[in-house]
């Protein structure tokens, strides 16, 4: 008689807590989604700066580079290039090509947005040896 009186008393405990700690659990949840999407982003712009650095490693010409980043990232409004080629001192050819892509990117994750600036600012830059002789 005893342990049914106490089951009773008991019997909203398990749903009261789940209750209290489910929102929590949901802002975690929320939260990982929101840092796995700006991870692709960040990956994807490293993705792009490779394939126009490699563009312009065998290309002089930058609207070549420039096609190619935007075909890589989708031409997203968002994002910016630069393209910047080192020369040798004596002869003046260039040496070397680095591609720096910026992209801007809002949080999209609903409640977990919150939690993260307005505006992320990502850039990623990468630098290739030229390849082509003249």
């Amino acid at each position: 008689m005893k342990g049914s009186v106490r089951l009773q008393t008991e019997s909203g405990q398990s749903t009261l807590e789940f209750v209290l700690v489910l929102p929590i659990i949901m802002m975690c949840l929320l939260v990982t989604i929101q840092i796995t999407i700006l991870s692709l982003d960040k990956i994807s712009l490293v993705a792009a700066a490779r394939e126009g650095a490699r563009q312009g490693a065998v290309s002089d010409d930058n609207s070549q580079v420039h096609a190619v980043i935007d075909r890589s990232t989708g031409s997203r409004p968002d994002t910016a290039t630069r393209i910047l080629r080192s020369t040798n001192n004596d002869t003046q050819t260039p040496q070397s090509v680095t591609v720096v892509v910026h992209r801007r990117v809002q949080p999209s994750v609903p409640m977990a947005a919150t939690l993260f600036p307005d505006v992320i600012d990502m850039e990623a830059s990468v630098t290739m040896r030229r390849e082509i002789t003249s």
